[in-house]
């Protein structure tokens, strides 16, 4: 199974809309950093919290904005 796939049945029941691969990695002949970053739209802020338990089950690292750590 592709780790879309994965991903897409691990977050149905969260997800708005499809998981989507961004940043450096996501274009082709970019060098990059040896990290893919996957953004997936939740339906609400507060069901992201279930997302980010679940991939955590998956050995993925949530990686929060720096807005997010700001007080």
């Amino acid at each position: 199974m592709k780790e879309k796939e994965v991903l897409a049945h691990t977050l149905r029941s969260w997800l708005a809309g499809p998981s989507e691969h961004v940043g450096s990695t996501a274009v082709p002949r970019l060098q990059a950093k040896p990290v893919i970053d996957i953004t997936a739209a939740d339906k609400t802020l507060e069901e992201s919290h279930n997302t980010i338990s679940a991939v955590r089950g998956l050995d993925y690292h949530y990686a929060p904005y720096q807005s997010d750590m700001m007080p």
